[in-house]
C-alpha cells in the first residue's frame, strides 16, 4: 500500500504513516507541490498510490475519473494533530491495510468512517 499525501495536509502525516509501516510521500516530495488536483491524480494513478487528502474535490474527480483511491480526512479542525489521530485509528481498525482501498473513496473523521466504491470499479 503505497500513500501520497496532499499539499493540504503536512508532510507529518507522511512520516507518521511510515512510522507505522506503510510507503508514503508527500505531495512536495514528489515535486508535485502546486500541480493541479488532475497532475496530482494522474501521478498517483501511475505510481499506484493512494491519495490522502482534506480536499473534497478529490472526491469528485474519484467519480469522474476513477482515480486510484481516495482518503479524505475531515476532523474537527485541520490540525496536524486531528488529522494524526485519524491516522491511527484508521490503522488500530485495519482500514489502511484492506486490499481493496485503492478502489475506493473513504472519508473519515475522528469517529466515523464512510466508504464509497466507485460504481466502474464494481463488477
Amino acid at each position: 500500500m503505497k500513500f501520497l499525501i496532499d499539499e493540504n495536509l503536512s508532510p507529518k502525516v507522511a512520516d507518521h504513516l511510515r512510522s507505522l509501516g506503510y510507503s508514503a510521500s508527500a505531495v512536495r516530495d514528489e515535486g508535485l507541490r502546486g500541480e493541479t488536483d488532475e497532475d496530482i491524480v494522474i501521478w498517483a494513478r501511475k505510481e499506484k498510490s493512494d491519495i490522502v487528502t482534506r480536499d473534497l474535490d478529490f472526491g469528485f474527480l474519484y467519480r469522474q475519473l476513477g482515480t486510484s483511491g481516495v482518503l479524505i480526512l475531515r476532523g474537527k479542525n485541520d490540525s496536524t494533530e486531528a488529522s494524526l489521530k485519524i491516522i491511527d485509528r484508521l490503522h488500530r481498525k485495519g482500514y489502511l491495510k484492506q486490499k481493496d482501498l485503492s478502489l475506493q473513496l473513504t472519508v473519515a473523521t475522528e469517529s466515523r468512517v464512510r466508504v464509497f466504491k466507485n460504481p466502474s470499479s464494481i463488477n
